[in-house]
């Protein structure tokens, strides 16, 4: 999608910005303008930010996966020795996890952003609302994701304190969902807030379904 930005001023320069200076902003310097900003990048597309959470859950649930599993003795037992334990029973049980995963992080990115798109309502003389609401969810939701899934594995398997720091990323994420839905429908701020936490309600059940899950499966080692 070729953004172009109705409620930014004809004067804006609309720069193409690096990921890591996209995911900053967001992450560092989140407001309204910022994800204005962030949106009107040409560089603004399906594809990128699917890519964007795809590749940091793989890569954040790949290693932790890799690591816990990795801890067990009872696959250096089964494949007589580490190497063969990591190359035949570790990587590929990573790899799938990883995988499946990142589709399913991209699944409810885009079920969150379905959801907010139809309680919210289109902007104003813009056709790109959802997409421009998507691609700002991933500007953010990709680094704290790499964040939350390592955090939560490491809280079911090895430090449940840590489910403090994922109850926090948590909040965050949903502070940032209400200033991008607000850039993108300039919705009042008590609409946004609400069809927000609404919006939210199915993703968090979820991920109370997935942690518990992973905790039983942390129990079993």
């Amino acid at each position: 999608m070729a953004a172009q930005v109705t409620q930014m001023t004809p004067g804006t320069i609309q720069r193409r910005w690096h990921w890591a200076r996209v995911w900053a902003q967001a992450i560092f310097r989140p407001s309204v303008r910022t994800f204005e900003h962030i949106f009107a990048d040409p560089n603004a597309q399906y594809s990128r930010a699917y890519l964007w959470v795809f590749t940091t859950v793989f890569l954040a649930m790949g290693a932790g996966v890799t690591y816990l599993l990795a801890q067990g003795e009872s696959l250096t037992g089964q494949f007589g020795s580490v190497g063969a334990a990591l190359v035949f029973g570790v990587l590929p049980a990573a790899t799938l996890f990883a995988v499946i995963g990142g589709g399913a992080w991209v699944l409810l990115i885009e079920l969150w952003a379905s959801a907010m798109d139809m309680l919210i309502g289109h902007a104003p003389e813009d056709s790109h609302a959802y997409e421009r609401l998507l691609y700002a969810f991933a500007a953010f939701l990709a680094p704290l994701l790499a964040v939350s899934v390592l955090v939560a594995l490491f809280a079911s398997f090895l430090f449940p304190a840590l489910h403090l720091v994922q109850v926090a990323i948590s909040v965050y994420a949903l502070a940032l969902a209400m200033l991008a839905a607000r850039a993108v429908y300039r919705a009042s701020w008590t609409r946004t807030v609400l069809c927000t936490l609404i919006a939210a309600i199915p993703l968090a059940l979820v991920l109370i379904a997935a942690t518990s899950v992973i905790e039983r499966w942390a129990a079993g080692l």
